[in-house]
């Protein structure tokens, strides 16, 4: 589920592919930067793997010695583009690849395998035809790295993408998954883009901004409405009568999921402000439908 592969989109049917979503969501992300996994058996390896990648460029999602360990670092993330494996013998390296496979947010990354001069021939004629694997010797020089990397991304997707490509994917790919919320298609998990849609708002801009909040109002989820709620009480934002609209969208569409310090920030921003604000941040209050005593605190002395 990397930025680099939805480079890929137009070219491929995604119907009923459980991968579409953190392939989206990882296009939303700010720029070109691109994320790199490491699985290695000897944590001297796994430093050294990290250390390779940081100078090619890429910010490591995380690092560790099994599928199990790195998960939670692939939860987390916003999207892989790169998984660099390497493991003491073929048949660890092909589990690897299989659960990695089996994993949304890594269902498609392109994979670097490692692998020793007894089990390179295994996984080479294994792999052969794959195009999002590539099979090397482990131990080869900076630049025979660099170039099997570069080889491997633009097989898998046409290579790295420059700035003014992230951008328009990025706004393509938010536009699909806003149609995916709309649609609420059980087939779609539009949970998996949370984590990079949450990124995003605190990151993005203008309208994209806000087509990062309408795809969270759309989300049945706390921590988008709550997301949602700390960016619009931010007062000095230009965008935050817009925001105050998606919450209180949001709130109307599936209950109040705020925590009593964004009630109370809410209210705080009725009683200090006026005007357009004044009214959205109302809206809001209102949709919550909170006790009467709450209500009460905005009644003028």
């Amino acid at each position: 589920s990397s930025l680099t592969l939805a480079k890929a989109l137009p070219k491929q049917n995604f119907d009923g592919d459980f991968r579409i979503v953190p392939l989206l969501s990882s296009a939303v992300r700010s720029g070109n930067q691109s994320f790199a996994l490491v699985i290695a058996d000897d944590r001297e390896d796994q430093l050294n793997h990290v250390n390779r990648l940081q100078a090619l460029g890429f910010s490591i999602v995380g690092s560790g010695a099994s599928v199990r360990e790195v998960t939670s670092a692939i939860n987390d993330s916003t999207g892989v583009d790169l998984i660099v494996v390497q493991r003491t013998s073929a048949s660890q390296m092909q589990d690897v690849v299989e659960q990695l496979q089996q994993i949304a947010k890594t269902a498609v990354a392109p994979l670097l395998l490692l692998a020793t001069g007894v089990d390179r021939p295994a996984l080479t004629a294994e792999y052969r035809s794959h195009p999002r694997i590539s099979v090397v010797r482990a131990g080869i020089g900076d630049e025979v790295l660099s170039s099997v990397i570069e080889d491997l991304l633009n097989r898998a997707a046409g290579g790295r993408m420059t700035e003014a490509e992230a951008e328009i994917y990025a706004i393509e790919s938010m536009s699909a998954l806003r149609d995916i919320a709309i649609s609420n298609n059980e087939v779609f998990n539009i949970s998996d883009a949370l984590p990079a849609l949450r990124d995003a708002l605190d990151t993005r801009y203008g309208g994209t901004r806000l087509l990062i909040a309408d795809i969270l109002a759309l989300m049945p989820d706390h921590q988008a409405q709550r997301k949602l709620f700390d960016a619009s009480l931010v007062n000095d934002d230009e965008q935050q009568i817009d925001l105050l609209e998606r919450v209180a969208a949001s709130v109307k569409q599936y209950g109040n999921m705020a925590e009593p310090r964004h009630i109370d920030a809410l209210v705080d921003l009725i009683m200090n402000s006026d005007g357009d604000i004044a009214e959205a941040a109302a809206r809001v209050h209102g949709a919550l439908n909170l006790p009467a005593t709450t209500a009460v605190q905005l009644i003028p002395r």
